[in-house]
């Protein structure tokens, strides 16, 4: 399919395309993942403690900018709380 784009003369658009299509991907992935932490907002302090977040780890997550995964952030969080704990002992 690509040598038909290119003797067309529209060599660029197969990589524009894909550059497109992944950036929709990572997009949608961002959302979905930001739909997800908010749903962790319905859990209690307990719940969050037991893997190892806290409400401010979720709340702070929600804060990076729409198109970012904030998931990402909630997995940073929790490898520095335990990075943390383990200095200390």
């Amino acid at each position: 399919m690509q040598h038909t784009i290119e003797r067309a003369g529209l060599g660029t658009v197969g990589p524009v395309l894909a550059a497109t299509l992944a950036f929709a991907r990572r997009a949608f992935r961002a959302y979905r993942h930001r739909r997800e932490v908010e749903m962790l907002l319905t859990a209690n302090d307990h719940m969050l403690a037991d893997i190892g977040l806290s409400r401010a780890d979720v709340v702070g997550a929600l804060q990076v900018p729409m198109g970012d995964d904030p998931s990402l952030e909630l997995i940073r969080a929790r490898q520095e709380r335990r990075r943390a704990r383990i200095r200390t002992k």
